[in-house]
């Protein structure tokens, strides 16, 4: 099972964190946390949630500093 966690990444590291078990979900929670997605996060949050990669890496899923970050982990 994955757990799908979604927080914003500033200065002092993240915040405004928020996590679903349901891949389905994701895009919707975060559009809960930020508003509308611009086009740049729903193309990334697409191809990453269609690749559905656990990694020990956030994923970006705007460009340059600060924004939101997806990460995918596999629950044990």
């Amino acid at each position: 099972m994955k757990v799908y966690i979604l927080s914003s990444y500033r200065e002092d590291g993240a915040e405004d964190v928020h996590a679903t078990l349901h891949k389905d979900r994701v895009r919707d929670v975060l559009i809960g946390a930020m508003g509308p997605l611009d086009f740049e996060y729903d193309l990334n949050l697409a191809r990453f949630l269609n690749e559905d990669a656990p990694s020990r890496d956030a994923k970006d899923l705007g460009k340059g500093w600060g924004g939101w970050q997806l990460h995918i982990v596999e629950l044990e």
